[in-house]
């Protein structure tokens, strides 16, 4: 009903708008009570301007006493969801990253197994960690699949800017690309994990942000117009709306996918 009314309104207010300004002063409305995707899906990719943009947050140092925030993240979500969404939100997820760490169509047996594991309180992180760590994510990385040259270069940079880990290029010569994939995804997590142990929510969401709308940059991997947007004030709008846990998860997703990408372009 609330959608609705806001659809009148936005409605009524056009009218006296020019072209420009529907953009302008009709957008924002939007993008804060229907969503971003709503808003892109009507006008397309929003331009930035550089005031406008969020900016990557110190990163912290990783150390051994970094530890998940799994349970934290259970117990005091901020945004929770319905039941019924959070089931089909799920269930996606589960297909998906299936898809992006096998390689394989999902199987209906093993997504409800999985959809078991979260139904019995596990979260989506726990998921992901479980699935890569797994026997047949073992024998995946056992295979000897190098990476290839873009690979290669994407990830020496992208763990640099987004972990603060300065990789030799050496140490990543002969690693099986779902070893790093797996790895890249493992420093992520603990970036944000000591984001959410120190209190440092803002620092969570703008480093999500940012790294969504640098990931934007390779259009062609990505289907969803929120995840092709360019846009970190979008992505940053999204992740402050969800639950921890779906953030971390659009993490792994996009690491994987952007790997799998660049490893068969080579």
């Amino acid at each position: 009903m609330k959608k609705i009314l806001l659809i009148g309104l936005i409605a009524f207010n056009v009218m006296a708008l020019s072209v420009s300004d529907i953009k302008n002063k009709v957008r924002p409305i939007v993008e804060e009570y229907l969503g971003p995707d709503v808003a892109m899906v009507i006008w397309g990719t929003k331009k930035v301007s550089k005031r406008e943009q969020v900016q990557l947050p110190q990163i912290p140092e990783i150390t051994k006493d970094t530890k998940s925030t799994d349970l934290f993240d259970r117990k005091k979500e901020i945004n929770k969801l319905s039941e019924e969404d959070q089931e089909g939100y799920n269930y996606n997820f589960v297909k998906e990253l299936i898809r992006v760490t096998r390689l394989v169509k999902p199987d209906e047996v093993e997504v409800n197994r999985w959809m078991n594991t979260l139904d019995q309180g596990a979260s989506r992180e726990g998921i992901y960690r479980a699935m890569v760590l797994d026997g047949y994510y073992g024998r995946l990385e056992n295979y000897n699949q190098n990476l290839s040259k873009e690979a290669f270069d994407f990830s020496i940079a992208f763990l640099k800017k987004f972990t603060g880990k300065n990789i030799k290029p050496e140490s990543l010569q002969g690693m099986n690309i779902f070893s790093v994939k797996r790895i890249i995804s493992e420093y992520c997590l603990d970036i944000l994990d000591i984001y959410i142990q120190e209190g440092r929510m803002d620092d969570f969401y703008s480093w999500y942000a940012v790294f969504s709308s640098e990931l934007a940059k390779e259009e062609v991997v990505w289907s969803n117009k929120m995840r092709k947007s360019q846009n970190s004030s979008a992505h940053k709008k999204w992740a402050m709306k969800v639950p921890t846990q779906y953030v971390k998860s659009e993490v792994v997703i996009k690491i994987h996918k952007i790997l799998n990408l660049l490893q068969k372009r080579g």
